[in-house]
């Protein structure tokens, strides 16, 4: 068992990777392992995706499609880390010709590593958490109540930006049936 699982779209895509001239498909991969950790950017720009619309004869839903997916199956071989043979067993179960398996494993041991490391730089989350600090209360009898305990918790998380240095600090104060909810919660 694979760590892709074949989908309708994966498996028109690897049709489409298919019929891909043998000469272009590299330099395809190539480029979208080179772009593969930048978020917001595309592989190729919007005229360079026209003249390979053209150079491919596909439309550009085919295109857009070949594309993601070659780009997916990277971000997976990043993820999952599988050793060479578990990945040509792979691509060869999805269905991928001989040549673009082979041009798919060259770009692999010729960026894999490097696109490994630009991913693990990469936050996957807009802010971290960075520190927890927490703090036990206990109200004692106050003039109304006596003899009664209130037990509060405390919460204080240190959250950073990633585009800033700086820390922001959230705090929260949970009685004692919240914070029995919030572990109750944890635990599911």
């Amino acid at each position: 068992m694979g760590f892709i699982t074949e989908t309708p779209r994966i498996k028109e895509a690897v049709g489409i990777a298919n019929g891909v001239d043998e000469g272009k498909f590299p330099r395809i991969l190539s480029r979208i392992l080179q772009k593969l950790h930048l978020k917001d950017e595309r592989p190729f720009s919007v005229e360079e995706e026209q003249k390979l619309q053209i150079a491919l004869d596909l439309d550009s839903s085919h295109l857009s499609l070949l594309l993601e997916t070659l780009a997916f199956l990277f971000e997976q071989a990043v993820f999952h880390g599988p050793k060479m043979p578990a990945l040509e067993q792979q691509l060869l179960d999805l269905g991928l010709a001989s040549p673009q398996i082979a041009a798919f494993l060259q770009a692999w041991v010729g960026g894999g590593r490097t696109a490994t490391e630009a991913l693990r730089r990469r936050a996957l989350a807009p802010h971290s958490l960075q520190s927890v600090g927490w703090t036990l209360g206990l109200g004692l009898a106050q003039s109304c109540q006596a003899r009664q305990q209130i037990p509060t918790a405390m919460l204080e998380m240190g959250i950073r930006s990633n585009d800033s240095q700086s820390m922001e600090k959230l705090l929260m104060e949970f009685n004692h049936k919240e914070l029995y909810e919030l572990y109750n919660k944890s635990l599911l």
